[in-house]
């Protein structure tokens, strides 16, 4: 990827200009992005649903704000092209075969395929675009990350917007991208100084805490930001924004003690930061895999079957990050040299 379009919060400068922190960041966020997903097929019981709850009150809010940190608002129409391409390219394969993998060999159904209607993990790319293409506008909107929190606490009252083209996703979670593309990378050294990594501790257990505490009739699908309130209330009031802000502000104060957290110094899993786009989608494909075999439907104690996935994921992490495994899947994963160049020459 070239520095000057970051597709995902994987890019950075090569080599060494790359920030040791962010990497480490980009790896930690991943690795949870990939233990919640192997978590989420366990059921609503205790104690999955509470650990998938605490992932998710900060995980994804996380990985978008990193996106918007590492994106520049400056965008010519050759560097468009080229994010357009190295965006859609991979979409268009994982789209398909994830949705196959899950059709035929998880449901054992037949074959459909809905391209504009991102399944699963695949909203991230359509929704990273569209905000990438978006931001040198956005940021000449005067009071543009209070106007956005306004517009995702107002969207969940429609009732049409949902999955289709990860409209609600793009709208909810698109504060959290501006709140990482306005904060330097200064303000995000200070919270790693040691009275805010004191906080952070405490904020840790205090979010642990709640998410270990909420109500079983409390919907997990707050946390995803892609249903309208009518999806977790019969009947939408004020409570229903409200909710909405309160998680927002939980992810916004979760996401800061995580920060706080990162390491800065480079460590032996740094490296792996670097290639979080391909263990982001290979990981589906593995996840998807593990489902048609039936895995979560075996009878073993609950906490060798956590115990298992969570060791599976953390390997998941370590091979997908490898140079090797990114460079048997470039196919599919990045445009071919040549017809990205051609076209770029072309713009």
């Amino acid at each position: 990827m070239t520095p000057g379009t970051p597709p995902s919060p994987d890019q950075a400068d090569p080599g060494a200009s790359r920030d040791a922190y962010l990497d480490n960041a980009r790896l930690l966020v991943m690795t949870l992005v990939v233990i919640g997903h192997a978590l989420e097929p366990m059921g609503a019981r205790p104690p999955f649903r509470d650990i998938f709850i605490f992932i998710y009150s900060f995980h994804i809010p996380v990985f978008v704000f990193l996106s918007g940190h590492l994106s520049r608002d400056t965008l010519s129409r050759p560097e468009a092209l080229r994010l357009i391409a190295r965006l859609l390219w991979p979409y268009v394969f994982f789209e398909i075969g994830l949705e196959y993998i899950d059709d035929i060999l998880v449901d054992m159904d037949a074959f459909t395929l809905s391209i504009f209607r991102p399944f699963w993990i695949m909203w991230y790319l359509p929704a990273l675009l569209v905000w990438r293409l978006a931001l040198p506008w956005l940021v000449r909107v005067p009071f543009i990350l209070p106007v956005s929190v306004a517009a995702a606490l107002a969207i969940g009252f429609a009732r049409q917007v949902g999955p289709e083209f990860t409209a609600s996703r793009i709208v909810t979670l698109l504060p959290f991208f501006l709140l990482g593309h306005g904060t330097s990378r200064e303000q995000l050294a200070r919270l790693t100084e040691r009275p805010w990594r004191a906080a952070a501790v405490v904020v840790m257990i205090a979010g642990a805490f709640v998410a270990f505490h909420l109500p079983q009739f409390f919907p997990v699908e707050w946390f995803y930001g892609s249903r309208p309130y009518v999806r977790m209330m019969p009947h939408p009031d004020w409570t229903a924004p409200v909710t909405r802000m309160a998680v927002m502000l939980a992810a916004v104060a979760m996401g800061a003690a995580f920060f706080a957290l990162v390491p800065g110094r480079r460590l032996f899993f740094t490296e792996w930061g670097e290639r979080t786009l391909a263990i982001y989608l290979l990981h589906g494909v593995v996840a998807k895999l593990i489902q048609a075999t039936d895995f979560y439907a075996f009878a073993i104690p609950d906490f060798w079957r956590m115990a298992i996935m969570v060791t599976v994921s953390l390997l998941v992490v370590y091979g997908a990050s490898r140079r090797w495994v990114s460079a048997v899947f470039r196919p599919v994963l990045e445009p071919p040299n040549r017809w990205f160049h051609r076209r770029a020459r072309k713009a």
